[in-house]
């Protein structure tokens, strides 16, 4: 695979790390994936929808 096509597919995605409730000094490191917003049409306009981002 050519890292050009594979730096492309991860680019909305940043490192974070989750805290937890139960043990609050443990950190999860994990992909902070940002969406793409969805489009729909109403009355003939599109109207964007932000979408929130999905923690993997």
């Amino acid at each position: 695979m050519e890292k050009e096509k594979d730096q492309k597919a991860y680019a909305h995605a940043e490192k974070a790390y989750m805290q937890g409730n139960l043990f609050p000094f443990v950190k999860v490191g994990m992909q902070k994936v940002n969406l793409t917003p969805t489009v729909t049409v109403v009355d003939g306009k599109k109207v964007m929808t932000p979408n929130a981002p999905v923690y993997v």
